[in-house]
């Protein structure tokens, strides 16, 4: 009851009803706050272990949670002891982090009238088990069901437009999933939900490889697949090789990273885009060809790959991200072509380059991109931007004897 009776309903009321009703609709405003645009709840100073939010505060319609929901009950522990949350109809959204750490929370009633679940929503609620979602929500923002550990199934509304980074990454209990085809599925969406994966050790949706779980040392990555996630790979001690195949156009984020025995990769000419830290910590990379479409090399892409001695960067790329090729040791020599425009600082931090080789004489090269580095030497078309920041350390291009 909301206690919003009018004049007619009052008349016709028992006096004691009446009452209840407003006791009621009191004890509502005075543990409720409600923002005014948009009428989004934004704090509960109450303690039920059910949580039911109101659907009028005061004379206000609330139609979402607020983003930062607080929960400002005397009791410091009572958001990790409420075990179920009921949503009315009319509300539309569910804030940034709203239920956050609520450990026990089991069970979850959402409202009809929903169309979006907010970054963070529902991340770590470790007893959830299973969810509902509306066939109204068209979004579920990044990190919104993360480590919820315990959920084991979920179906997906028919009209969802998108999944944010890392929506459910540690769902380890997750085993069973319905996506929409044309839903977007943002990087490590999926991470490590190993009971996903297939009998090969492969968690692939709609064309992305989330993860490898398998032990092989040998890898042959399907041609469905488009996209290698957000820490597809990462950590895997076991994978020696891994051939990608023509369909594949992104490598994310970390999709490699501290794999400590992968020596030898092959990546197609039609990858347009290799992450930050996608290749980061793998030591026993000896070689590798950046695609032909690639521009730029990103920041710790390549950083401590100890025993790295050569790459081969194509005429396309422009810019060599700060700490990209950071303790390369072994990296000795890289030949930049004339594309290349920046290389940003710290980009070759404590690396083994002993020559750079610069063909762009309008190249801008940050004064500390060779911090640590030492006895190197930096050769340039003569009157290069480089011979400017590195006047003793430059030679002109025409006197490097391996060109």
């Amino acid at each position: 009851m909301n206690g919003n009776l009018d004049e007619k309903t009052k008349k016709d009321a028992p006096d004691s009803e009446v009452a209840l009703n407003t006791t009621s609709q009191n004890k509502i405003d005075e543990q409720w706050k409600v923002g005014r645009k948009p009428p989004y709840v934004k704090s509960y100073s109450g303690i039920e272990k059910t949580l039911v939010f109101p659907s009028i505060v005061g004379k206000t319609k609330v139609t979402g949670i607020a983003n930062d929901f607080e929960f400002i009950s005397e009791d410091e522990d009572y958001q990790e002891n409420i075990e179920e949350i009921v949503i009315p109809e009319g509300y539309t959204y569910i804030g940034e982090a709203a239920f956050s750490g609520c450990f026990k929370l089991k069970k979850v009633t959402l409202p009809s009238t929903l169309t979006s679940i907010g970054r963070a929503a529902f991340s770590r609620c470790n007893s959830l088990e299973s969810i509902a979602i509306p066939d109204s929500v068209t979004e579920l923002g990044s990190y919104s069901f993360n480590g919820c550990s315990k959920l084991k199934c979920l179906l997906l509304p028919p009209h969802l437009q998108s999944i944010g980074s890392g929506a459910f990454g540690d769902c380890t209990e997750l085993r069973e999933i319905t996506i929409p085809k044309e839903t977007s599925l943002g990087n490590g969406a999926f991470e490590r939900c190993y009971k996903l994966a297939d009998d090969s050790g492969m968690l692939i949706i709609n064309g992305i490889l989330f993860g490898y779980f398998g032990r092989e040392k040998k890898v042959v990555v399907p041609p469905c697949v488009r996209e290698i996630s957000y820490g597809a790979f990462a950590c895997n001690e076991y994978v020696t090789s891994v051939t990608l195949s023509d369909s594949v156009t992104l490598i994310g984020n970390d999709a490699f990273a501290s794999c400590t025995s992968l020596n030898e990769i092959h990546l197609p000419t039609s990858i347009v885009e290799i992450g930050c830290d996608a290749f980061r910590e793998c030591n026993n990379l000896r070689e590798i060809v950046i695609p032909p479409k690639v521009t730029f090399i990103y920041p710790y892409c390549f950083m401590r790959c100890h025993n790295l001695i050569n790459i081969q960067i194509p005429d396309g790329v422009t810019t060599i991200r700060y700490n990209a090729f950071m303790k390369c040791s072994s990296l000795e020599e890289i030949d930049l072509p004339k594309s290349v425009e920046i290389i940003e600082m710290e980009a070759f931090k404590d690396s083994g380059i002993k020559t750079l080789i610069i063909r762009n004489p309008a190249l801008v090269m940050h004064k500390k991109s060779l911090m640590g580095c030492s006895g190197y030497t930096i050769y340039a078309p003569e009157g290069s931007l480089v011979s400017t920041v590195f006047p003793s350390r430059t030679k002109v291009l025409e006197n490097y004897d391996g060109k």
